[in-house]
């Protein structure tokens, strides 16, 4: 909720991150925001600090488990 925690940094790597996501499957990209965000609040829960918590931990968890573990049923090109 600050807006100290989402830095230029952040930004660049959502870029990149959401490229990877989209090889992987277009369901892909909603669930590794959903799961970077859970991934962020628990830093900050466990943190309980004050200032802001960055939030490219949370989406390299989120890109790394869901690149590593894709699923099934959302792959581009399997004519679903």
């Amino acid at each position: 909720l600050s807006r100290r925690s989402l830095g230029a940094g952040d930004v660049k790597l959502a870029g990149a991150l959401g490229a990877v996501l989209g090889a992987v499957s277009w369901v892909a990209l909603p669930v590794a925001a959903a799961i970077a965000a859970v991934v962020t609040v628990a830093l900050a829960v466990v943190r309980r600090s004050t200032g802001g918590v960055p939030h490219g931990p949370g989406l390299l968890a989120a890109a790394s488990l869901v690149a590593v573990f894709p699923g099934t049923g959302g792959e581009v090109g399997t004519g679903t």
